[in-house]
């Protein structure tokens, strides 16, 4: 079997699939690359221990890619609690970038005020895009949407004014997405900013019509959950069409401790990348 075939699998979050065909084809030979998505699939389905025995194979058997490798490390024990040992995988990789990767888990456990800290000290040093995009995502999360969009429109790079141009719409600023009302980034952006105004019935009806315009998606699923949830409606249906996204039991934990705030934290997570 291509082993591509099994990466797109794991991509799309399908575990469960992607599993049996990891371990059907070790029966025939193992390879580093397998370990490597096998391990991704044991942590993602619950067996954080089994999953670092699994990448300690893949770096064993001499994996080639050891920045993504680390990273994976680093991610499943920071999924344990060890963050510690999470910063210790990411120092293996001799990059500057990985620097942002150690800021995401000082914010991931907490620490905004650290990951923010390392980050400044990366733009000091050695900028780069996806130190900017963090720290944007850093002063989102503080609740500087301006500061944020003011900083990507600096970049002048076409990712970050995306992301921007999302910015301006959750905002209720102008953008240039607004000539196309069917446009999905306008619509979702557009259902979130009324939910921030607490116009709600009308943040249901565009997140509604978002799932109408692409019913596929789990993002648009989740975002119209969270919507409904905000209006005290049932929203699990929803949340549960979503789940490839995030986490029903995650998002409704989330936007009952931060409303909607939290579904914009989670969406630039993505963004970010």
């Amino acid at each position: 079997m291509d082993i591509a075939y099994i990466e797109d699998l794991v991509y799309y979050g399908k575990y469960d699939v992607a599993l049996p065909l990891i371990l059907r084809e070790e029966k025939e030979e193992k390879s580093a690359e397998l370990e490597f998505l096998k391990g991704i699939c044991l942590r993602e389905t619950g067996d954080p221990i089994g999953a670092i025995s699994c990448f300690k194979e893949a770096e064993s058997m001499g994996m080639e890619n050891r920045k993504r490798l680390y990273h994976e490390i680093a991610w499943t024990y920071l999924k344990m609690g060890k963050r510690e040992e999470a910063i210790e995988a990411l120092k293996k990789v001799e990059d500057p970038e990985v620097l942002v990767e150690e800021a995401e888990i000082f914010e991931e456990s907490g620490d905004v005020n650290k990951a923010e800290e390392i980050v400044d000290s990366l733009l000091s040093s050695s900028p780069s895009l996806n130190a900017y995009l963090k720290k944007a995502q850093i002063m989102v999360r503080r609740g500087d949407m301006d500061g944020a969009i003011k900083l990507l429109r600096e970049v002048k790079d076409e990712r970050a004014d995306v992301i921007a141009n999302f910015l301006e719409i959750v905002s209720g600023r102008s953008s240039s997405m607004k000539g196309n009302e069917n446009f999905l980034p306008y619509v979702v952006g557009l259902s979130i900013s009324y939910a921030m105004r607490g116009e709600l019935d009308k943040a249901e009806d565009e997140a509604k019509r978002a799932v109408s315009l692409d019913p596929y998606s789990p993002l648009l699923h989740t975002v119209y959950g969270v919507i409904l949830l905000l209006r005290g409606k049932d929203g699990d249906d929803e949340l549960r069409k979503g789940k490839e996204w995030r986490e029903p039991s995650y998002m409704k934990e989330g936007i009952s401790m931060e409303g909607i705030k939290f579904l914009i934290d989670e969406m630039m997570r993505d963004l970010v990348g």
